[in-house]
């Protein structure tokens, strides 16, 4: 095993070890991303090379996507989400059908202006499609999925949230914080992750099932698009660059268990292409699918019996501690605390959940709070947040508890001070 990036991104391995950690990956994928062994590399198994990264970049990635996720499912906006994909029927479809709707997706439909216009979000699972055209992908205002090990290719920015994800047998992950599995085709990677986020719809349109491509390929073999692509709705999708060889059934598959997990839980999803092959799904009218999609409430917090709120300072040298914490916090599923960070100096805040952006005094911060469902508000800086977790951690106490015994300090309010109690 050798280095093979100075910044610690990725180690050269030899096939066997590969191929051995890749399989201990994919009988073990209960474990989830949060139980993984960080003692072993974590595989990547593509392009010829057997490559692998290090097991502390890989921890420190799918740490910072949790509360991403959270926070990319929190601005839903509908019940119902548009599931995009980029076959040739696309240019049959009405796009302005689109506007306002909760619309996903994928791989080089970003170059498209009026695709990623309405875009929430857009998912790659190809190493092929990332490799090729990185810069695709990059300075978009849009949510970034991708399997965490593309992170080398695919770099992180405040919207981008990498998740685990495992190949081995086609299954269907619940909860993609978890783990999520990627089988021949990148939408069924997408309808795993709608799943998670909540949607009680999926509509699918340009999803044509339908390939033009040599019959002696098998799925994964590699096609060098020469000429115009037939397959997708810009004739210069491929058109110069490396694809992998489909298998429409095996995409059917994967269809078909999704199917059969939404239905389990009274959810759906309609195939609303213009045309097309695909047959899994009821088909429906983009137009007329979409008419009852339900307005979701803004997400309020949760109130238990004791809530307390925790304010911290803290300045840009400690940005990387506090996201430390926030991601230990959400974790362990902490339900009776809330952190909200404030930033003196220009930190990228975007990236943290329960922000509030403010530069007043301490009483303009409670006042601004009042209206928060909070029984107490506290004022720590980063250190005394970090000693007060690991504490709650250690005795499994409450942690309102752990803090009301901790001794009330008004010297400054980087420090802890009294608690302000609000009215129910």
């Amino acid at each position: 095993m050798n280095d093979n990036d100075s910044s610690g991104g990725l180690l050269t391995v030899d096939w066997e070890l590969a191929t051995e950690l890749e399989r201990a990956l994919w009988e073990r994928p209960e474990k989830g991303s949060t139980e993984l062994d960080m003692l072993d590399p974590y595989p990547f198994l593509m392009g010829g090379e057997p490559l692998a990264h290090h097991p502390a970049h890989i921890k420190a990635a799918l740490d910072r996507s949790l509360p991403l996720f959270r926070q990319f499912v929190s601005e839903r906006t509908l019940d119902t989400a548009v599931l995009v994909g980029n076959g040739p029927s696309l240019l049959k479809t009405d796009l302005s059908a689109l506007e306002g709707q909760d619309v996903y997706i994928t791989n080089y439909a970003v170059k498209n202006a009026d695709l990623a216009t309405h875009a929430k979000a857009v998912a790659v699972s190809n190493y092929l499609v990332a490799e090729q055209d990185p810069a695709a992908f990059r300075d978009l205002n849009v949510w970034k999925v991708f399997p965490v090990w593309l992170s080398h290719i695919l770099p992180p920015d405040p919207k981008t949230i990498y998740l685990n994800a495992q190949g081995g047998e086609l299954r269907f992950s619940t909860d993609v914080t978890s783990h999520v599995f990627w089988h021949s085709t990148v939408s069924f990677f997408w309808l795993q992750i709608l799943y998670s986020a909540g949607y009680r719809k999926v509509c699918m349109i340009g999803f044509d099932n339908t390939y033009q491509q040599p019959k002696d390929l098998r799925e994964g073999d590699i096609v060098e698009q020469t000429a115009d692509d037939a397959n997708h709705f810009d004739a210069s999708y491929f058109k110069g660059k490396k694809w992998q060889a489909a298998d429409t059934g095996k995409m059917a598959e994967t269809y078909d268990i999704s199917r059969k997990i939404y239905e389990a839980d009274g959810r759906e999803i309609v195939n609303c292409t213009v045309g097309g092959a695909l047959e899994v799904f009821r088909r429906g009218d983009l137009a007329e699918e979409l008419s009852p999609a339900v307005p979701l409430p803004k997400p309020e917090r949760l109130r238990t019996k004791e809530r307390t709120a925790i304010v911290v300072r803290f300045d840009a040298s400690e940005l990387e501690e506090l996201e430390d914490i926030w991601t230990k916090l959400d974790q362990w599923r902490v339900s009776d605390v809330a952190i909200i960070p404030v930033c003196a100096d220009a930190c990228p805040l975007t990236i943290l959940p329960d922000v509030v952006e403010h530069a007043g005094s301490d009483a303009e911060l409670t006042d601004l709070l009042q209206h928060q469902p909070l029984n107490h508000l506290y004022f720590a800086d980063v250190s005394t947040l970090r000693k007060t977790l690991e504490t709650y951690r250690t005795t499994g106490a409450r942690l309102y508890a752990q803090i009301e015994q901790m001794p009330a300090r008004k010297a400054a309010s980087t420090h802890l001070i009294e608690a302000f109690t609000f009215a129910p």
